[in-house]
């Protein structure tokens, strides 16, 4: 019995000496001793499941399209239009006059959505009753991501082929009518908007890698052959900030006029300031007039630009406040009073196309950098003693 135990190997002893282990491993599905029949069955029993449960998801979302649709006619009834044409613009503000909410978030609002908008969508079935795969890259476990970088790397040999021929073989049929990609009021995708567009799971260093790679394409000198292709992982500025708050302006009861209190800062300097409007153009700072606290003309010109390309120039008055635990340089104070402005200018603008152009503009967004400090034994941040070797 030892022979035959030495013989058959470590991995095969277990079942020699415990026959009821074997015919239990058996009959799990990646047993290497299930037979191929009752695998088949196991991985058609796996199918079968996803597939009732993907078919669940499609009755359900047809359950609640049918409601939507009920609930969409009955507002449009409601409010005297005709459901036929009654769109989802129209749902919003019926809403919002029907039921009107204090709410600052907009979030808490009620809202009537079609179930597509509400409910996350679900990735189809990638395989056949059979367990074959649709998709290529199926295994590698994050198919769509892989494709998207695939068909940036075809992009870039496209775009390459094209600049080469240009160069080399004369023909420069690529480069007629050149033109550059808007991207000043856009931005890239974030990382949970790529996992939704993806319906995929991205982690951080994948997002690293396809951020490098969008940014590698967009900086190609025929970028605009594809430009289709990146404004599809791009979004508006505009509509991702719809979605952020600011507090509405104040009316003093003595003069009726309204009037913001905001901040801003850059690195220690911490300017507070309150708007005034109606205004004469009034700018005081820390009790001083502009002129006299700021005397660089650069300075001055980086504090009234916000005023200026709102067109808000002499309408509106503003006292400020600028302080620092440390010694800050003029152009700190300069800016963190340039971002208090912009903030009070976007309470100001009506509606939401005020502070979308301000933060389209880039002044609405702080600078968070900070010097960096000096290391022992250097000079300063980064400068080194000389060194001699004599």
């Amino acid at each position: 019995m030892l022979r035959i135990i030495s013989r058959c190997g470590f991995s095969n002893c277990r079942y020699l000496l415990n026959p009821n282990v074997g015919k239990h491993l058996s009959s799990l599905p990646n047993s290497p001793l299930m037979s191929g029949e009752s695998k088949s069955a196991a991985i058609t029993a796996s199918i079968e499941f996803c597939l009732q449960n993907y078919q669940s998801y499609e009755n359900m979302l047809e359950e609640e399209r049918a409601k939507y649709e009920n609930g969409r006619k009955f507002l449009a009834r409601l409010m005297g239009h005709d459901p036929a044409t009654f769109n989802q613009e129209q749902v919003d503000e019926a809403i919002r006059y029907l039921f009107p909410s204090g709410l600052q978030s907009k979030n808490a609002h009620p809202k009537l959505k079609p179930p597509e908008e509400v409910y996350p969508e679900k990735k189809k079935l990638q395989f056949d009753r059979t367990g074959r795969p649709f998709h290529d890259l199926h295994y590698t476990g994050k198919p769509a991501y892989f494709e998207v970088m695939h068909k940036v790397s075809a992009l870039f040999e496209e775009l390459n082929h094209l600049f080469d021929r240009g160069y080399i073989d004369r023909d420069f049929t690529a480069f007629k009518n050149p033109r550059s990609i808007v991207v000043a009021s856009s931005e890239w995708l974030t990382k949970e908007q790529l996992s939704r567009k993806l319906l995929e799971p991205v982690s951080d260093a994948m997002y690293e890698n396809w951020l490098r790679v969008m940014n590698t394409l967009l900086n190609h000198p025929l970028a605009w052959h594809a430009e289709n292709f990146i404004n599809s992982y791009r979004v508006s500025v505009q509509e991702t900030l719809s979605n952020e708050i600011y507090p509405e302006p104040q009316v003093d009861p003595e003069t009726n006029y309204r009037f913001i209190d905001t901040f801003g800062q850059k690195k220690h300097a911490f300017a507070e300031l309150r708007m005034t409007q109606p205004g004469t153009g009034k700018f005081i700072v820390n009790d001083k007039r502009l002129l006299e606290f700021f005397p660089h003309l650069g300075d001055r010109e980086q504090i009234m630009f916000p005023l200026q390309y709102a067109g808000m120039l002499g309408m509106v008055d503003v006292v400020a406040k600028i302080s620092s635990d440390t010694e800050t340089g003029h152009s700190s104070k300069a800016n963190a009073l340039r971002l208090a402005i912009a903030r009070a200018l976007a309470c100001f603008l009506p509606g939401d196309q005020g502070f979308n152009r301000l933060r389209a503009a880039g002044l609405l967004t702080q600078d968070d950098r900070f010097s960096e400090r000096k290391k022992p034994g250097q000079k300063k941040a980064r400068k080194k003693p000389i060194w001699k070797a004599r």
